[in-house]
C-alpha cells in the first residue's frame, strides 16, 4: 500500500496563510534587523514546516511503514507501534498502549491514511 501527501498542494488556504505571514515577518525583519535576518527567517519557516512543503511516500507492506521525504527515508517496523487512533486528518500510530505526554515524539502519524480502506486494514491487522 502506497500513497503521497503533499499538504502544501493540497491545502491551497494553508499555504496562502503559511506564505502570507512568512512574507510579514520577513518585511518586518527587513526593516528592523537587515537582510541576514530575512534569510534566517525563510530557512527557520522553511525547516520548521518541512513535511508541509515536501512531499511524503508512504508504504505499508508487511514488514512495517516506510515514510520518505526529500532527503530523508525511515523505516518503523510493525512491533514497535502498540495502538492506533484514526482522526479526520490521517490516522496515529503510537509506541505506548494508552496515549502519552511522549506520543508526538515517539510515535508516528500518517497524514492522509484515513482515506485508504487498505491501510487502515493492514494497520488493524498489524497493530491490535
Amino acid at each position: 500500500m502506497v500513497w503521497v501527501s503533499h499538504p502544501a498542494r493540497q491545502k491551497p488556504v494553508k499555504l496562502g496563510l503559511a506564505l502570507g505571514l512568512t512574507g510579514v515577518f520577513c518585511v518586518i525583519f527587513w526593516f528592523l534587523a537587515g537582510a541576514f535576518w530575512v534569510v534566517i527567517t525563510l530557512l527557520v519557516v522553511f525547516l520548521s514546516l518541512y513535511s508541509f512543503w515536501v512531499p511524503t511516500t508512504y508504504t505499508l507492506d508487511e514488514k512495517g511503514v516506510q515514510v520518505k521525504r526529500f532527503l530523508y527515508k525511515r523505516f518503523f517496523p510493525w512491533d514497535r507501534f502498540r495502538r492506533w487512533e484514526i482522526d479526520e486528518n490521517g490516522v496515529f500510530l503510537g509506541t505506548f498502549k494508552n496515549p502519552s505526554r511522549l506520543d508526538p515524539w515517539r510515535g508516528l502519524y500518517l497524514v492522509d491514511g484515513n482515506k485508504y480502506p487498505q491501510a487502515i486494514n493492514m494497520i488493524q491487522k498489524h497493530i491490535s
